[in-house]
């Protein structure tokens, strides 16, 4: 039996290079398992594109069954803000588009596990646009609202359902 780490150091020499090579690979192994405590949550990261626009996809929720709520769209001309939801395994037949009706921008930015989305969305581009927001899409009432004149202050119009 070894004492010590001393005596260790003296054996060493005499081991032959295969056992070693087996005492440093035990070693590493129950280095780096004692590194990751037990039960540590891992990860893994994968691309969720809706290819309607593969130029910009923002997703900006995730409830604890998987569903994701986002947008594509930068919002430049010709690729405006369209939100959607997606559920596993997330392939393109898997997005649901949600958007405000006549709205030109719509932009999903959340969710809870309820599947009840958050979104904001534009009625026009222009600087005199209004500004809508609801706490769910799928079932809002949405409130009307007359767009500003030319170089009065934007106006927001909020909706929980």
């Amino acid at each position: 039996m070894i004492a010590s780490s001393s005596d260790a150091a003296a054996l060493l020499p005499t081991l032959s290079p295969r056992l070693k090579l087996a005492v440093g690979v035990l070693t590493t192994v129950v280095l780096a398992s004692a590194a990751q405590p037990a039960g540590a949550l891992s990860f893994t990261f994968q691309d969720i594109i809706n290819n309607t626009d593969p130029t910009f996809n923002q997703e900006l929720g995730i409830n604890t069954a998987g569903t994701i709520a986002g947008y594509f769209g930068s919002g430049a001309a010709g690729h405006p803000n369209k939100g959607y939801t997606v559920v596993p395994p997330y392939a393109q037949a898997n997005f649901t588009p949600e958007n405000f009706p006549a709205s030109v921008q719509t932009q999903v930015t959340g969710l809870n596990n309820n599947g009840v989305t958050s979104a904001s969305g534009q009625t026009r581009t222009s600087a005199a646009a209004t500004t809508i927001s609801a706490s769910s899409l799928r079932a809002a009432a949405l409130p009307t609202s007359t767009t500003p004149p030319p170089g009065a202050a934007r106006r927001s119009t909020s909706c929980s359902v």
